[in-house]
C-alpha cells in the first residue's frame, strides 16, 4: 500500500490522508481514540499503516491535526 507514497518530513494529516486513500486497495480500517490523539488504521494488499494524529492543541511544536507518527509493517498474508 505504502508504495509510491512520497511524503515529506513533516506533513499534516489532510495531505498523508489524501496520499493513502489514493493509494491502489487503501482501505481505513479502524479510528481509534488514543487520549489526546487519533489513531487512523488502514490496510493494503502489501503493507498496514498506522497513523496518530494529535487531537490536541500544544503550541508551538504540536497542533491539532499534526500527524505524530507512522508505523508501516507488512500486511499479513491471508493465502492458506
Amino acid at each position: 500500500m505504502p508504495s509510491g507514497v512520497a511524503l515529506p518530513p513533516t506533513v499534516a494529516w489532510p495531505d498523508l490522508r489524501a496520499s493513502l486513500s489514493a493509494a491502489p486497495a487503501a482501505e481505513c480500517v479502524a479510528v481509534v481514540d488514543q487520549g489526546g490523539f487519533v489513531e487512523h488504521r488502514y490496510r493494503g494488499l502489501d503493507a498496514a499503516v498506522s497513523v496518530l494524529v494529535n487531537d490536541e492543541d500544544h503550541p508551538p511544536a504540536l497542533r491539532r491535526g499534526d500527524v505524530w507518527s507512522v508505523d508501516v509493517w507488512a500486511a499479513r498474508s491471508t493465502k492458506a
